[in-house]
């Protein structure tokens, strides 16, 4: 029975891949293309005559990926519960960032750094392929074509607004802010296969779940229980990867269900309601669909709102949307098409796009309602827009068909995917010239390596807060700063910080601190002698355990 199974599941994953050539060989193509910049990195690094600089593994945001390679270090530690290495504050650990935790668990010594960020390159390839196959999925079930289809995953996946028009003018920021398509991978999706692994992965589950919904809620026979809950465990997924994202999914699954009944509500005084076994269904499919994320939310909003860490990262964690004029120039290629198709769409009473319709509204609502993560909320309605623009793109052909709209695809796709091409250029640029901080100085990163070799798992480093970001990525231990949401209570140690290595605080002061914090190691390098002037040699409860080109790491002498 299980071979026959598993013979089922092949003969299908065979199907499905063979229905989808293209989608496949074009996923497999960004993604080859986008692993270029990250090649060109460690070839650079090697060409190096004196090998005086080391390749992070990053190309743009380099924070955040040091972060990503400190959490599967802690997993390789033994962690299975996320504790960032980023604060000496108590952590009593809680169920986030699981791939990064769980593909540090294959990794061993020796090179460790290298094989992480092997792991996670592999994940980012994966999750990008997984992306692109479900965008299309996605686009291909609303309009129906593939031509069209095929336009629209290119323009939904390697798409960007007009913002490259400011670097023709000598501009980089309009309104105090980069354009969305160069910094923000909910706006649209290239950034997320370029380098955020997670979210492309939550992306592909959220879309390829709302379809599976779309499908079943559709369908005549819609009053069984396994599907429904198939598309929760989905939920599920996008949770464990991407919580943000999970409130995108529930908010759109719990859309449907009241357009049903708002459709079948024939007068609200006195009430009159149609089909009442469609509204039931509908209800009974969105019950059944939350019941396994249900515990999982439940957990997520009792750590959240009793763990003190995680209140204060909440706190810091500010990911807030741009002034609205940078939504008009990130989407202004699309908007006049989409709105068309908005109407067309509307006109045709079909719920599907009634739910994209209050997707994309609510989300606009959301990136500007009173959250700190407002920008967030926004994931996914690139590819809503994408399908309005190709519904009322076909519309105008179907109308005017001797007119020159049928060169607008072409064009749309050409004028959209400057902005992918920067980036990746830009990367390429940046990794063919070793600098800081997508490359390291190798006698930094002899430090770090040390440090690996000698400490104990957890111990406290005090170090400047660049040294503080790179650090947890080639050791496993703490530093008390070094990446901004999770640093809790930033400010009171990055002041903290600047003192200590200030000559002009006494030596009493800086052992309380010790003392109060535990910390074992104090890091010496450029970075800690431009925060002041204190020299660590002449302090008696120091003592250098390592020292090489400008580097030195001291231990401290407890009683």
């Amino acid at each position: 029975m299980d071979i026959a199974v598993n013979k089922r599941e092949s003969n299908y994953l065979k199907q499905y891949l063979s229905e989808r050539k293209w989608a496949l060989g074009f996923a497999i193509f960004i993604m080859v293309v986008t692993t270029v910049p990250y090649f060109w990195g460690y070839c650079a690094e090697n060409r190096e005559i004196q090998n005086s600089w080391r390749f992070t593994g990053f190309i743009f945001g380099v924070e955040d990926g040091n972060s990503y390679i400190a959490k599967a270090l802690t997993g390789m530690a033994g962690a299975w519960l996320f504790r960032t290495p980023y604060t000496a504050i108590q952590q009593k650990g809680v169920i986030a960032f699981l791939p990064y935790l769980l593909f540090g668990k294959l990794a061993a010594p020796p090179g460790t750094h290298e094989q992480l960020v092997a792991l996670f390159q592999l994940f980012r390839f994966f999750a990008g392929v997984l992306m692109v196959l479900a965008t299309y999925d996605f686009i291909k079930y609303f309009v129906n074509d593939e031509r069209m289809s095929r336009y629209g995953t290119v323009i939904a996946i390697i798409g960007g607004g007009i913002g490259w028009l400011l670097l023709l003018f000598g501009k980089s920021t309009i309104l105090d802010s980069l354009p969305l398509e160069f910094y923000s991978p909910e706006a649209f999706g290239f950034l997320s296969l370029y380098g955020i692994p997670h979210l492309a992965m939550a992306r592909a589950l959220l879309l390829w779940g709302l379809l599976c919904h779309f499908k079943l809620s559709s369908s005549i026979n819609i009053a069984r229980y396994l599907e429904p809950v198939f598309i929760g465990l989905i939920w599920l997924l996008v949770a464990l990867l991407q919580p943000l994202t999970a409130m995108v999914m529930g908010m759109v699954l719990a859309i449907y269900p009241v357009i049903v009944i708002i459709q079948n509500t024939k007068t609200i005084k006195p009430l009159q309601i149609l089909n009442k076994n469609k509204i039931r269904n509908q209800l009974k499919i969105f019950l059944l669909e939350l019941l396994p994320p249900l515990p999982f939310f439940i957990y997520y909003f009792i750590s959240a709102t009793t763990d003190e860490f995680l209140k204060a990262w909440s706190a810091q964690n500010i990911i807030s949307s741009p002034h609205p004029l940078h939504y008009l120039l990130a989407y202004f290629l699309l908007l006049p098409f989409s709105f068309v198709g908005i109407y067309i769409s509307l006109k045709n009473k079909q719920t599907q796009y009634y739910v994209l319709f209050c997707w994309l509204i609510l989300s606009f609502v959301l990136a500007y309602s009173p959250f700190t993560i407002q920008r967030r909320l926004i994931d996914g309605i690139w590819v809503v827009l994408v399908i309005f623009m190709l519904e009322g793109y076909r519309w105008v052909r179907n109308v005017h068909p001797k007119q020159i709209f049928g060169y607008y695809l072409p064009i749309i796709s050409m004028l959209v995917t400057p902005s992918a091409l920067i980036l990746l250029v830009g990367g390429v640029i940046t990794a063919a010239h070793p600098a800081e901080p997508v490359f390291l100085p190798a006698a930094e990163i002899g430090a770090f390596e040390f440090i690996n070799s000698y400490a104990q798992s957890g111990d406290i480093v005090i170090a400047a807060y660049d040294t503080g970001n790179a650090l947890p990525a080639w050791a496993p231990v703490r530093v008390l700063l070094g990446h901004g949401p999770e640093s809790a209570d930033f400010d009171y140690f990055k002041q903290l910080i600047d003192r200590f290595y200030n000559r002009n605080w006494n030596d009493s002061d800086r052992l309380e601190i010790i003392d109060k914090f535990r910390i074992r190691f104090v890091f010496w390098g450029p970075k800690e002698q431009r925060l002041g002037d204190w020299n660590p040699a002449e302090a008696a409860w120091l003592t250098k355990v390592f020292d090489y080109d400008g580097y030195t790491v001291y231990e401290v002498l407890y009683p």
